[in-house]
């Protein structure tokens, strides 16, 4: 069963209540695992993550029973500063709910089709609830529940998806793991070069919701407006019934990510990166830009090498020379062995620093 429902974030209660009577969902006796899309610590109003909104109306729904919020942010973000920083912490106390920085979760070994994986033993104890964003993503197209899975997973693993390739990684996933509810938070979505501050929000008003997250994540790429089966990370699946707001009423065309991000004449392409090195990139470039103040001869610097020239800065075991010429600069230690076949510059770390990144800005 599926549900499209219209909403603001004041009313997300009562919408989230009738998608759950619509499909008939009961966690029964079992405690009730909300896990998020809070990946770094944006402010709500970029519509880069869940909002806190969505997460407090389900804190009050399942008020009678024990509630787990639960996630771990990109590699190299804090989880725990990022729960302060986002108020999950205040939200997690306002409403007795327990919060899981899943870095830290006691885990059960799980056979999938590249060998063995470490889960949290919480998502096979619990009611697990799927809470993503509708949003786009440099690297995969877009980011909805299959993907926003990929928090549950030990850092170390979260690297490996990369290693294996996240368009095979992320499905298989999805075979060993799968949410007895799935929700897509896209009251404000995020268009373009998504996941974070570089994509444009853009305000639809919906919830999607279903009892199978695979049906759900096909759903919201139709309201996209993405063909079937253009996600490689999302297999193609047919829908059941819709309740709520007709389809053809709320289709929409997303914004596509050109696949790299673009500040001045500086260019940043992913290559296979995961959200650690993405993150740090971003992160150098509005800081830059930004608060000019606290890097005065670098911003100078930075807009002399843009006038002279475009760089480029690539990152990921699939590094690779970009199309245009300009200096090229590799980012993490994925793309060390690029940079040092072709003698080029290298800023180490898994993931860098944004201050490193900056200094090469």
């Amino acid at each position: 069963m599926l549900v499209i429902i219209r909403s603001n974030y004041d009313a997300v209660l009562d919408a989230l209540t009738s998608g759950f009577e619509e499909c008939g969902f009961d966690p029964g006796s079992r405690k009730v695992l909300i896990k998020p899309n809070i990946v770094s610590p944006h402010k709500p109003t970029v519509g880069a993550t869940t909002h806190p909104a969505v997460i407090e109306a389900l804190l009050v729904y399942f008020g009678g029973r024990r509630c787990i919020l639960a996630e771990s942010c990109v590699v190299g973000v804090d989880t725990d500063e990022t729960f302060e920083k986002t108020g999950l912490a205040k939200l997690a106390a306002k409403h007795g709910a327990e919060l899981v920085n899943l870095q830290r979760a006691s885990r059960v070994t799980k056979a999938w089709k590249f060998g063995e994986l470490s889960l949290p033993n919480l998502l096979f104890e619990c009611a697990y609830i799927n809470v993503a964003k509708l949003k786009t993503h440099i690297l995969t197209g877009v980011t909805l529940c299959l993907k926003n899975q990929k928090g549950v997973l030990a850092d170390a693993d979260k690297m490996r998806f990369h290693r294996i390739g996240v368009d095979r990684a992320i499905p298989a996933l999805y075979d060993v793991l799968k949410p007895d509810f799935a929700i897509i938070d896209g009251i404000w979505a995020l268009e373009g070069e998504g996941p974070g501050k570089f994509g444009e929000r853009r305000d639809l008003g919906l919830l999607l919701m279903g009892n199978d997250a695979l049906e759900v994540d096909n759903l919201g790429l139709q309201v996209m407006g993405f063909e079937p089966g253009e996600i490689a990370h999302i297999p193609d699946a047919h829908l059941g019934e819709i309740r709520g707001e007709p389809l053809s009423n709320v289709r929409a065309k997303f914004k596509r990510s050109k696949g790299y991000y673009k500040k001045a004449n500086t260019f940043y392409y992913p290559c296979g990166a995961c959200s650690g090195c993405s993150n740090a990139i971003a992160e150098a470039m509005k800081s830059l830009m930004s608060k000019p103040w606290k890097h005065p001869l670098k911003v100078v610097k930075f807009a002399l090498h843009g006038i002279i020239g475009k760089r480029f800065f690539v990152a990921g075991v699939d590094a690779k020379f970009p199309e245009g010429r300009g200096a090229v600069v590799c980012i993490g230690n994925c793309s060390a062995k690029f940079a040092g076949e072709n003698s080029l510059k290298l800023v180490r770390g898994c993931p860098p620093a944004a201050a490193d990144i900056i200094d090469v800005l």
